[in-house]
C-alpha cells in the first residue's frame, strides 16, 4: 500500500511530497535534500544535507536507509533487504537490514544491493559504472540454512563496474576494485589495488591520485 501511495506522490510537485512522505512514513528529509521518482519503503528513512536519490530506484524492505550529507544515490538501482521475515536467519539476533551510506559517496546507475545484512559505504567511496552486485546473505549447504553477514567500504574507495561483493567482506580506505572483481574475503590494509576472480590485491600496483585526497564528492 504505502508503495502504491508513493507512486501516486510522483504527480505531487517536490516541495509538497516531501512534506508528506515526513508526514506520512516518518521520512527525515533534509530541505535541501531531493527524492526523484522512486519507491522506498524502510522501517526509517534519513537524508542529510544536499542528500539525492534518483529515478526509476526500488528500494524495499529495509530496517534503515542513511544518505550522509552529499551522498547520492543514482537511478533504476534495486536495492532490497529482509526486514522483519520470518522463518530465516532466526540466530541473527543482531541482524539488521540497512544501507548507511558516508558523505560524498555514490551509488551509481542500474546496480543490485542485497541489504539483507547491514552495508557500510564509506565517505568519498563511488560504487561506479553498473550493474555491481553486492550480495549479503547465502545457502549454507551444511546446516540447509541461510545465512547473512554485513558488507564493509572504507572511505575514499572506488568500485568498478560489474564487481561483485559477497557476504562478511571488509574493503579498507583509499582501495579500487577492479572491474569485474569478485571480492570474497577481507582486504583490510589501506590503498590496495584488488582484482580478478576471485580477487585478491596486486602489490604491484601502487595507489595514487586526487581522487584519493578529494574533499568534495565531485569528480570532474
Amino acid at each position: 500500500m504505502s508503495a502504491l501511495f508513493q507512486g501516486i506522490l510522483f504527480f505531487v510537485p517536490w516541495v509538497i511530497r516531501r512534506r508528506l512522505l515526513s508526514y506520512f512514513f516518518n521520512f527525515d528529509i533534509s530541505e535541501s535534500s531531493k527524492i526523484g521518482f522512486s519507491i522506498i519503503t524502510a522501517k526509517k528513512v534519513k537524508l542529510s544535507t544536499a542528500s539525492k536519490i534518483g529515478h526509476m530506484n526500488i528500494i524495499r524492505n529495509l530496517d534503515e536507509l542513511y544518505l550522509d550529507d552529499y551522498a547520492t544515490i543514482g537511478s533504476m538501482n534495486w536495492i532490497t533487504g529482509a526486514a522483519g521475515i520470518k522463518g530465516s536467519f532466526e540466530s541473527e539476533q543482531n541482524r539488521k537490514s540497512s544501507l548507511l551510506i558516508g558523505k560524498h559517496a555514490a551509488i551509481t546507475h542500474q546496480h543490485l544491493i542485497d541489504c539483507t545484512n547491514t552495508i557500510k559505504i564509506g565517505p568519498f567511496t563511488t560504487v561506479a559504472g553498473y550493474r555491481s552486485q553486492f550480495i549479503t546473505h547465502g545457502i549454507n549447504t551444511y546446516s540447509n540454512t541461510q545465512e547473512s553477514d554485513g558488507i564493509t567500504i572504507g572511505s575514499h574507495c572506488l568500485i568498478g563496474t560489474g564487481a561483485i561483493i559477497l557476504k562478511g567482506t571488509t574493503i579498507s580506505n583509499q582501495s579500487i576494485v577492479a572491474a569485474g572483481s569478485v571480492v570474497a574475503k577481507s582486504f583490510p590494509q589501506d590503498g590496495q589495488f584488488i582484482a580478478g576472480v576471485p580477487a585478491k590485491n596486486r602489490d604491484d600496483i601502487i595507489i595514487s591520485g586526487k581522487y584519493f585526497t578529494r574533499t568534495t564528492g565531485h569528480v570532474d
